[in-house]
């Protein structure tokens, strides 16, 4: 069953080798509709990352384990160029929509 409230998280731009990584996982995706397989939309801009379900979308839910764990690993070089490094971020979960935003 999809959750339609609102539902905040924090979490941290962690710095690696590859870049910068944010990581979402649990059951907050699939309550709001990032089930793993999921198709969705990344839009990057200065300081805040939308996720949005999106059929033809170019991104794809990952899974752990037997699949009932999904996970959104954005990880590239690019995060650092919207978020400062080990900066912490607040993650909103909506029906269908993820924010992310720097604190």
């Amino acid at each position: 069953m999809l959750d339609k409230t609102r539902v905040t998280t924090a979490t941290t731009v962690r710095v690696t080798k590859r870049g910068c990584q944010i990581w979402i996982e649990g059951p907050k995706l699939s309550s709001h509709g990032f089930n793993a397989g999921a198709k969705y939309a990344l839009e990057m801009e200065q300081g805040l990352i939308t996720c949005t379900i999106d059929a033809q979308g170019k991104k794809t839910v990952s899974k752990c384990g037997n699949g009932s764990r999904p996970i959104i690993d954005l990880h590239n070089k690019k995060i650092g160029k919207f978020f400062t490094p080990n900066s912490n971020v607040i993650v909103t979960f909506e029906q269908s929509i993820i924010t992310i935003q720097e604190v």
